[in-house]
């Protein structure tokens, strides 16, 4: 009873905050300074996302998307030695690649039933580059300890792993539409939204189908929700021309057109879980003409997951209602709480195994609320907002901007509700800077909120 008690305090207190400021101080990008279109996507996301210039990783590697193992071992050595080396490989949760970096480890042999366990992402393998690096490139897997949970954040120091994805397209153009199409709190009317199921590829499209299957409990758990669906399993019918979407869900290969002719959403997501739907984001390596993940990117998705090679049925199935369901966490509810799940989180979420054989492209910190998606998001109309670091041991630096000379009170909570520390001030037009020791703290998770004109900020803050 106790217990149960306890549980409910901790739901109750993060449903009862609002929205959130979300930074990036956690996101390192990974740049290959021998790519152009790595060096010009890896800024352009620096600056959207005001992005710490310690958490640029640079690089020097082939611009090819398939390497052998010298050069995927050198790769992941240089990352692993500048998180350790500028002493930011606890504070990083998120890894992310662009476009220009290789992301394939090939033994030569990828396309093969054999070979293709001699290959995998090296995108994946970079989830284990500090506490896992014994399995790297060994063939070697571990179970997710975060898979199918309820932990309200992703911490990499507690999951020993790093969520990893990918900023790739077939153009730097399109790479920078994705992420001005994504980021923190998109906005999304539950109303006209629309999740599209597509099963027309199925030769079997009963209910014995095992893809059919997994797409038909998708279908199920988002009618369930209240949201809005396409499903028909019974005509056989590709799927076009569909309108507001924001999830796309399919298995195998697509017919030769690859035209789906979407209208995506902000912040939209997709699966594709044909064999090879992310095999390569360059047009010249697709000689098969097949839907891949990359066409969906081109077409306006913000964001997707795919398999590099063959046999994907051997490593596993990512289940729609598990990715679905932490994306769109609460929002059934009217969701006005901390309590939610990001890209980079949902899609981790899925995979029981690492490292897995998906590759994961977009905004790791994407995530959508419900709101007019007219409206200016609230990540956009907060110039600063910052708790550092976190986790957080002895001090807490806390960072903001302000527009003009107004009152500020920063306020410290534990998770159980209870204002552990607060400050008034009279702070002035610009960046300011607070302090607050939390060395007296119990260790565990804290909320930190900043008020001023009525406007409330907050943050999740881990105390070791």
């Amino acid at each position: 009873m106790k217990k149960t008690f306890i549980l409910t305090i901790i739901f109750l207190v993060l449903t009862s905050l609002n929205a959130q400021t979300v930074t990036y101080d956690d996101v390192a990008v990974i740049v290959n300074d021998n790519s152009q279109a790595s060096i010009e996507i890896g800024n352009y996301f620096k600056e959207k996302r005001s992005i710490p210039e310690v958490n640029m990783i640079h690089i020097n590697c082939s611009t090819d998307e398939r390497v052998d193992s010298t050069e995927a071992r050198s790769l992941i050595n240089q990352v692993s030695n500048y998180l350790t080396s500028n002493n930011i490989a606890s504070s990083i949760n998120y890894l992310v690649t662009t476009k220009g970096v290789p992301y394939i480890y090939d033994a030569g042999n990828c396309d093969t039933v054999p070979g293709f366990w001699e290959c995998s992402p090296i995108d994946q393998e970079l989830t284990m580059v500090i506490n896992h690096e014994e399995n790297i490139l060994s063939n070697s897997v571990f179970n997710n300890p975060y898979y199918d949970t309820l932990v309200p954040e992703f911490i990499q120091e507690e999951n020993t792993f790093y969520l990893v994805t990918r900023l790739d397209a077939y153009t730097v153009d399109e790479v920078k539409t994705l992420i001005d199409r994504s980021g923190p709190d998109i906005k999304v009317d539950m109303s006209s939204a629309q999740f599209v199921f597509d099963v027309a590829f199925a030769s079997d499209t009963s209910a014995t189908s095992p893809f059919v299957f997994v797409i038909q409990r998708g279908n199920e758990f988002v009618q369930s929700k209240g949201w809005n669906s396409i499903y028909d399993p019974e005509s056989g019918t590709f799927i076009t021309e569909a309108s507001n979407v924001l999830a796309y869900y399919s298995f195998l290969f697509q017919p030769s057109n690859k035209v789906l002719n979407f209208q995506w959403l902000r912040g939209s997501i997709a699966f594709l879980g044909m064999s090879s739907s992310a095999f390569t984001f360059l047009h010249a390596q697709n000689p098969y003409n097949d839907l891949i993940l990359a066409d969906l990117i081109a077409e306006g998705a913000c964001g997707g997951i795919g398999f590099f090679g063959p046999y994907f049925m051997h490593a596993g199935t990512i289940w729609p209602e598990i990715v679905l369901n932490k994306y769109t966490y609460g929002l059934d509810t009217i969701r006005q709480s901390n309590l939610y799940f990001n890209l980079a989180e949902s899609y981790y979420q899925s995979i029981s195994r690492l490292p897995s054989v998906q590759i994961i492209v977009g905004d790791p910190k994407t995530s959508i609320v419900l709101g007019d998606p007219n409206d200016i998001n609230e990540y956009d109309r907060i110039a600063l907002f910052k708790a550092f670091p976190n986790p957080a041991d002895a001090n807490l630096t806390i960072e903001y901007e302000i527009k003009e000379n107004t009152p500020v009170t920063i306020k410290l909570y534990s998770l159980f509700g209870t204002r552990v520390y607060q400050h008034n001030e009279s702070a002035q037009f610009g960046k300011q800077s607070h302090k607050i020791d939390v060395s007296n703290l119990p260790k565990g998770l804290y909320i930190i909120e900043l008020e001023t004109n009525g406007l409330k900020t907050r943050e999740k803050i881990m105390i070791r």
